[in-house]
């Protein structure tokens, strides 16, 4: 292998073995941390790409329904209202998904968060728009119409969550004319808008987790395997090399949790199977250092070339 490898020859090595890991362990600490954020810009665009048709799909099929159900969304002297059955109360579900128009405080009771099947929902009144997830037992509301310069807080609601959703929503609420004139907005044309941001948050999501999860494991494994194992390990290693070996470590792991993210499988998170993987292959690649100290007596028979 080349004194010093490219970073896809190095992640197709590390993929292949721990053979690797007797060069790598000498590279510099920058140069790991560099091919680090590549990895990390890599599994991004990765699993952006794989969760661009799926959330295609999605967003036609929301977009699709909340355009027959409410047509466009227009702005007037009296709100928030949608273009088709403007004055009739109604909520529409899609999957876990619930929206519910509300036009007049009398038809409030048709608000029902708690219905078995939703776990987020929008509240829709003239003057007030409110987007509530349920987590748990809990509830958390937040308005979607909101001036920067006083953003409201987020709140958390436990127990009667429709009746204290809805009093969130008029706390919140804004002048029915505030938004009169703004450019009607059309669900089936803001498709590849909200299919570009949903991409961008899946970038920064996948990234942002790598980056920083992987980073505060890093350390934290080098510094416990370098006061508590480095005895085991070749007298040359030092902190910097510990934390070179698992910064390279943490590849396999990032790889394979991006494409189970992508692939949308079930059970555990990206997280879960980013540290899994991590750990994993991190002892695989300790024990393999640590022969290089005591040699296993078995190999060594084997090398010598004795013939029978």
């Amino acid at each position: 292998m080349n004194k010093n490898p490219g970073f896809f020859k190095i992640v197709f090595s590390i993929c292949s073995g721990t053979d690797i890991f007797l060069q790598l362990m000498k590279a510099s600490c920058g140069r790991a941390i560099f091919h680090f954020l590549l990895i990390c810009m890599f599994c991004s665009f990765a699993a952006v790409a794989m969760q661009y048709t799926p959330y295609d799909k999605m967003i036609r099929k929301y977009c699709g329904v909340l355009y027959k159900e409410f047509g466009e969304v227009r702005f007037s002297q009296d709100g928030i209202m949608p273009s088709l059955g403007p004055d009739k109360a109604r909520f529409q579900r899609i999957d876990e998904n619930r929206i519910d128009y509300i036009p007049d405080r009398e038809d409030l009771s048709l608000f029902n968060p708690e219905d078995s099947i939703s776990e987020r929902g929008v509240l829709w009144m003239p003057d007030s728009v409110v987007l509530w997830v349920k987590s748990g037992a809990d509830y958390y509301a937040m308005p979607l119409f909101f001036s920067l310069a006083n953003m409201p807080q987020r709140e958390k609601f436990t127990g009667n969550p429709a009746g204290k959703i809805i009093a969130y929503a008029e706390k919140n609420a804004f002048p029915a004319g505030k938004y009169n004139g703004q450019t009607p907005v059309n669900f089936l044309d803001i498709q590849a808008a909200v299919l570009i941001v949903m991409l961008i948050l899946v970038f920064w999501n996948i990234f942002l987790s790598t980056l920083f999860f992987i980073s505060l494991f890093s350390i934290f494994f080098a510094m416990l395997f370098f006061f508590t194992g480095k005895q085991e390990l070749p007298d040359e290693v030092k902190f910097t090399n510990l934390l070179t070996i698992a910064i390279y470590a943490s590849f396999p792991g990032m790889i394979i949790a991006t494409l189970y993210y992508g692939l949308n499988l079930p059970f555990v998170d990206f997280q879960t199977v980013c540290l899994m993987g991590f750990l994993i292959y991190l002892m695989v690649v300790l024990n393999r250092l640590k022969k290089l100290k005591k040699p296993d007596p078995r190999e060594e028979r084997y090398d010598n070339g004795d013939d029978f």
